[in-house]
């Protein structure tokens, strides 16, 4: 099977730079609603079998309006798809807290995978979540062929600090540049007995958006 991971579309947090975990729950902005109607039109011709989402407002609208095109059941909702854990510096949106949190980032980046957002989390738990919720989508979708698809929308932070400890031949410098608003990355599944298998074979693609 293929994992289509999916970057929400706009939602107030980005153009206001919020940092957005728990305390802020926007849902799309026009713009976003209109991103996330040209991705589910991409994705009506890639045999996908079922949605799935983080629990925050602008991923489940996402998912729903992708839902709603393929005319596919109920999204499914896993909360361990939600953005980074940044702890006290949720909700914020001042040049303080930005410095702070890209200061753990940048220690993950180094290596430094115990560098932990204050009351929030370190890079081996993020990390673990999203294996635990991509262990979960496929297990209970063994059953799908090689070229059937299940569209996991999530958020930027998780999948660009997750997806290359997941897929092993996505090299770590590839993710640097981030994801845009409904960026695209597509995952093939490898399904043995004893484990799966991941390897990425697109990363952040806007091909489904018109030229700005």
């Amino acid at each position: 099977m293929r994992l289509y991971f999916i970057r929400h579309g706009e939602n107030q947090a980005n153009i206001d730079h919020i940092m957005a975990y728990k305390v802020v729950n926007f849902p799309l902005t026009p713009k976003g609603v209109e991103q996330a109607e040209y991705l589910a039109a991409w994705l009506s011709d890639h045999k996908i079998a079922r949605v799935y989402s983080s629990t925050l407002q602008r991923a489940w609208q996402t998912a729903e309006i992708i839902r709603g095109r393929l005319a596919l059941p109920e999204v499914r909702q896993i909360e361990d798809l939600r953005e980074v854990n940044v702890g006290v510096l949720d909700g914020k949106s001042d040049l303080a807290s930005w410095e702070i949190h890209d200061g753990i980032l940048l220690r993950w980046n180094e290596g430094e995978a115990t560098a932990l957002f204050e009351e929030g989390e370190d890079h081996h738990a993020l990390r673990e979540r999203l294996r635990r919720a991509v262990e979960e989508i496929v297990t209970e979708n063994a059953d799908l062929g090689p070229e059937q698809g299940i569209a996991v929308v999530a958020h930027g932070g998780l999948l660009v600090y997750g997806l290359p400890w997941l897929c092993h031949d996505l090299p770590f410098e590839q993710v640097q540049g981030g994801l845009k608003n409904t960026a695209l990355s597509v995952v093939e599944v490898k399904i043995e007995a004893d484990s799966h298998q991941f390897s990425c074979v697109r990363w952040g693609s806007l091909e489904h958006l018109p030229p700005s």
